[in-house]
């Protein structure tokens, strides 16, 4: 379940990384008064093997926390886009089909 979380935390950066680019290439102005995105580093499997059973729950409940703030990063800034470029949307959406 913890590596499920890893995996979407994972994937959830790649995608806001890809629509900052979009923004800075676009207009940076979009990215304006958005809280910068600094989540703990992901540990490997090997280091999760050692934690007990308190710090595996403490550590789920961190990448939960994680990816709930890196959703609402990526809506906030999806509605921004939408709402000044949407032509942005357009090149996520054939990047997405493209990965698809």
């Amino acid at each position: 379940m913890l590596e499920d979380l890893q995996e979407g935390q994972r994937k959830l950066k790649a995608y806001i990384d890809h629509l900052v680019a979009l923004c800075l290439e676009k207009d940076k102005t979009l990215l304006e008064g958005l809280p910068r995105t600094q989540q703990d580093e992901i540990r490997s499997m090997e280091k999760l093997k050692e934690l007990d059973y308190n710090e595996l729950l403490e550590e789920y409940r961190r990448h939960e926390e994680d990816n709930a703030s890196l959703q609402l990063y990526a809506d906030t800034l999806l509605q921004r886009i939408a709402d000044h470029h949407p032509d942005i949307l357009e090149r996520v959406v054939m990047a997405l089909e493209g990965a698809g």
